[in-house]
């Protein structure tokens, strides 16, 4: 178990320990939320423009500054992909820790145009209302398909700009330093858990990315480093905290939690938090493979995961639909797991579970992106992935193929933390800005 992390000064975005604070000092609890809002919808940039808020307490705020920050983290590293479809960030923690956050910018073209390239020539937004992009993850590359031949109304009127509502972001987090849970394919695996995110260390992600993205935050997915589910408590107060009105106000549909299938915390989210998204790291047909490419399938065996999927499906709470769905993601992996018994196994794994009124589950098929890890794994051949997406497409489940994003600026969850480490060791700092 890796030792408790103590932080001096606390996030101020922390809600246990905010709260705790102000019942001990004989102050209102409402404070925090007030405090929240302002932080959020960007009225305060300081804990000092605190006292500029109304209702609070003068005298509060001193206090405030000598046991919290704003923020106890910091942006060591911003990288932008050459196509500016993602920015990377390097963030270090208190502890001199570091993790890493993604951003993925859609939409940044032309509202109808079908280019996968974006533009960084506007400023982000806060307002407005995006679509639900449910099969949106770290690395998605969107395709979009055209409707032409709509026909031409009013000709003689002066045609009006239309305003783009597409453009957004998702964002990909990190809810721990490294990851126990040794996925063989994954750089953060080989990092061994360091150390659990505080609740307030998970949104400090989200208020630093909100600095550095295209567009406005639409989406987030806990797809970074770490096992969300491994450290429950910090990411369901950090859900709860992105996905209320008060706060940061995304939608808990457009928050997606990810796990390899830690059984009994997939429950306790399912009643928790009923409306977010759940995706599951399959990626093998069969238990035995499993076994081989996630090794904490032998404490939570295919057969009991599927079970508690079963659950999930089953649960009027999470009243999944056409836009909400449960993820099934499948790194597919050259010579491992993509051949066309393994798409027949997994086909015949998933098709049961499609649903009665609708496709209640879907299969995001993840080419591998290589990485630094000590097995020699390699990307399949797009021969490959095409038979492999036709079988299971053909077979009436709901399959898409996601394209990573980022590999020129290491783009796979934990390499340039692990790439950091590794120019420190050597004495090349690794800690400077890029942009």
């Amino acid at each position: 178990m890796p030792k408790r992390r103590h932080l001096s000064p606390l996030p101020i975005f922390d809600e246990q320990a905010l709260i705790a604070f102000l019942k001990a000092n004989d102050f209102k609890p409402v404070h925090a939320m007030t405090i929240w809002h302002a932080l959020a919808h960007g009225k305060i940039h300081s804990l000092a423009e605190i006292k500029n808020l109304d209702n609070v307490p003068k005298k509060l705020v001193p206090m405030l500054e000598a046991k919290f920050a704003l923020t106890t983290s910091t942006v060591q590293k911003v990288q932008h992909a050459k196509d500016q479809q993602t920015t990377k960030l390097l963030i270090q923690l208190q502890d001199g820790s570091n993790i890493e956050t993604v951003l993925m910018h859609f939409g940044n073209n032309n509202a109808d145009d079908d280019s996968s390239t974006t533009s960084a020539s506007s400023p982000p937004r806060e307002d407005g209302n995006g679509k639900n992009r449910a099969n949106e993850g770290p690395g998605a590359r969107e395709t979009k398909i055209r409707t032409g031949g709509e026909e031409k109304k009013n000709k003689n009127k002066k045609k009006k700009k239309k305003h783009n509502t597409n453009r957004r972001s998702t964002l990909c987090v990190s809810s721990q330093v490294g990851c126990r849970m040794g996925c063989k394919f994954c750089a953060t695996g080989t990092m061994g858990l360091r150390g659990h995110l505080l609740s307030g260390e998970i949104i400090e992600q989200l208020y630093h990315a909100r600095q550095h993205s295209l567009n406005p935050v639409r989406n987030v997915v806990f797809m970074g480093m770490g096992e969300p589910l491994d450290n429950f408590d910090s990411v369901l107060a950090a859900v709860t905290a992105m996905s209320d009105p008060r706060r940061f106000g995304l939608a808990p549909s457009r928050i997606t939690v990810s796990t390899v299938g830690v059984i009994p915390y997939m429950r306790r989210l399912r009643r928790s938090a009923p409306q977010v998204q759940l995706a599951i790291s399959l990626h093998a047909p069969t238990q035995e493979l499993r076994e081989k490419i996630v090794p904490t399938a032998r404490a939570y065996p295919l057969e009991k995961l599927m079970h508690a999927l079963d659950e999930h499906l089953e649960d009027p709470r999470v009243n999944l639909n056409s836009s909400r769905k449960v993820m099934m993601e499948y790194v597919v992996i050259r010579g491992v797991n993509d051949s066309d018994e393994c798409a027949r196994q997994l086909l015949d794994l998933l098709k049961p579970r499609i649903g009665k009124s609708g496709k209640n589950v879907i299969l995001n098929l993840i080419p591998y992106n290589p990485t630094d890890v000590p097995e020699n794994y390699e990307a399949p051949t797009e021969e490959r992935v095409r038979s492999f997406h036709s079988i299971i497409r053909e077979g009436g489940v709901l399959v898409t193929v996601r394209y990573e994003k980022g590999q020129d600026i290491s783009g796979a969850c934990g390499q340039l933390v692990v790439q950091a480490e590794k120019e420190r060791k050597r004495g090349g700092g690794g800690g400077g800005r890029e942009n």
